[in-house]
């Protein structure tokens, strides 16, 4: 099963994405600027540069106690952890004893632009999905991550929602908070209604992208993010 969900895009025959490839005489100070530079005349990254200004450059902030102790206490015991892991339970009623610790292991991890190593490992399982249980292709990965991994990922959540929320298109309902598919459903709803009081037709293209998340193109979407 690991096999098979760390090679699931290589059967998708997902073709390269065309790249700037005039660069073969340029140095780079590391992948990153590469990275930007090849993708630099993609159109997505040439219609983010046209309607959002560089004016604001995006960074983490430090974190205070309170705010880390804050996640600490939202940890759910009932949720599955990796089996190496602190219960969250454990985590919760002895968190005024380390929660200063943590704090500055966050900091100092923002400051040196490091996601610590220990906490991007996590457990995978196979949750099954449809069809015959006997196919590996009816299987999908739930991925486990550790309870202080979860706290780090909320901490910064919150910065990169705070940034980002305003560049968001209105119509976007998927990973917003308060926002669900019955949003989508009534603008949709509402923008049919409109039209078909007007006398107009109406019709729609609906699109199911298999394996979306495991096709993203990793390299583009730091090229879209520098943007």
């Amino acid at each position: 099963m690991n096999e098979f969900f760390v090679n699931i895009t290589k059967s998708l025959d997902i073709h390269d994405i065309p790249t700037d490839t005039n660069h073969d005489n340029l140095t780079f100070e590391n992948v990153f600027d590469e990275i930007v530079h090849k993708f630099r005349s993609h159109p997505s990254i040439s219609k983010i540069t046209n309607v959002y200004s560089a004016d604001k450059i995006f960074d983490f902030k430090n974190v205070e106690g309170e705010r880390v102790k804050k996640y600490i206490d939202k940890l759910d015991p009932r949720k599955s952890a990796p089996e190496s892991d602190i219960p969250a339970k454990i985590f919760k009623d002895f968190s005024d004893h380390y929660c200063e610790l943590l704090t500055k292991t966050y900091n100092s991890s923002r400051e040196a632009r490091i996601f610590p190593d220990e906490l991007k490992k996590a457990d995978v399982s196979p949750l099954f999905k449809k069809g015959v249980k006997s196919k590996k292709e009816n299987y999908r990965p739930i991925i486990m991550l550790q309870n202080l991994s979860n706290v780090f990922e909320r901490i910064m959540f919150d910065d990169i929602n705070d940034f980002m929320s305003s560049k968001f298109s209105p119509l976007l309902s998927g990973f917003r908070s308060k926002y669900s598919s019955q949003h989508a459903l009534l603008s949709m709803n509402e923008n049919w209604h409109r039209e078909l009081d007007k006398g107009n037709f109406v019709s729609a293209i609906l699109m199911d992208l298999s394996k979306a998340l495991d096709c993203m193109n990793h390299a583009l979407l730091i090229a879209k993010l520098h943007a």
